[in-house]
């Protein structure tokens, strides 16, 4: 039978349709909040020298050196603050359990609205040694001595750990310390960090380091862990390798650049003290062939 369509229905079924078609002005979909992930980069091994040192009876020669990561600043991409939080659940738990906060950030007011948590990505320790008592990040950087022309690792270093923190600023300005201070929850920020990471304070149960885009964390050569033994490395050339964040566990932007290395050239002689001179420096990359000559 053919359908017959009075005309009152004919203009609701026809209103029903623009109501599913037609969207009211301001209904659209709010954007996704964007994570400001940093971007740790590690500077090229500084200072180098060899120093003496006697213990166990015997000398030992130690390849000392300046290291430092930094927190690249701000770009297209993103780039928050290293916003590390460690914890633990009592004074009869030896380490604390480190977690990654990493601001929210709202395209459509501009400000950061929340932080997102990356459970579980490093270790701290109370650290007593002679010159600190401190909490200690386990394993931020690795230092390693390979062989020029296999790259095979020959000896690495003992470093305890780091206490990560905004110690010079590399580049003027943070937009993310502009952002933090109108969020619209409260979060962690570059306020928060603990400068001497719980200095003295072995019964605390959280402690937050970290680092600002723009600033870097640098360690001076012979503090303690700041060197190679190289009593048994012969004469040779080696790639002193420094590789921030060697885990991958902090989340980054951008992991391609967290190794910097120089070529050197390692004399010994026996009874004295080896020489060591640095042949190039390479940024951002763990292999450092010698330079070509033209």
């Amino acid at each position: 039978m053919p359908v017959v369509v009075l005309p009152a229905l004919a203009v609701l079924l026809a209103a029903l349709a623009m109501a599913v078609v037609v969207r009211p002005a301001g209904a659209q979909q709010a954007p996704a909040l964007q994570p400001q992930v940093p971007d740790i980069t590690q500077d090229v091994p500084k200072q180098i020298s060899v120093a003496a040192k006697r213990f166990g009876g015997r000398r030992h020669y130690r390849l000392a050196f300046r290291s430092a990561a930094e927190n690249r600043f701000p770009g297209r991409t993103g780039g928050g603050a290293v916003v590390l939080v460690g914890r633990r659940p009592n004074r009869g738990t030896k380490t604390m359990t480190v977690d990654q906060h990493i601001d929210l950030f709202d395209p459509q007011t501009g400000r950061i609205d929340t932080q997102e948590v990356h459970r579980n990505v490093g270790t701290m320790r109370f650290v007593k040694a002679a010159d600190h008592q401190h909490w200690h990040l386990v394993g931020f950087e690795r230092y390693e001595l390979r062989r020029a022309s296999s790259h095979r690792l020959v000896t690495r270093d003992r470093k305890t750990g780091f206490c990560v923190g905004n110690r010079y600023q590399f580049k003027a300005g943070s937009r993310l310390a502009f952002r933090a201070s109108a969020a619209v929850t409260p979060q962690l920020t570059f306020r928060d960090f603990s400068q001497e990471c719980a200095k003295s304070q072995p019964r605390i149960l959280s402690v937050t380091v970290g680092l600002s885009p723009g600033w870097g964390d640098d360690y001076k050569p012979l503090v303690e862990g700041q060197f190679i033994d190289i009593t048994k490395v012969p004469s040779g050339r080696y790639v002193l390798v420094h590789r921030a964040n060697p885990s991958r566990k902090i989340r980054e932007s951008d992991y391609t650049n967290n190794a910097s290395s120089v070529l050197l050239d390692i004399r010994r002689r026996t009874g004295s003290k080896p020489t060591v001179r640095t042949l190039a420096k390479c940024r951002g990359t763990e292999r450092c062939p010698a330079p070509t000559t033209p």
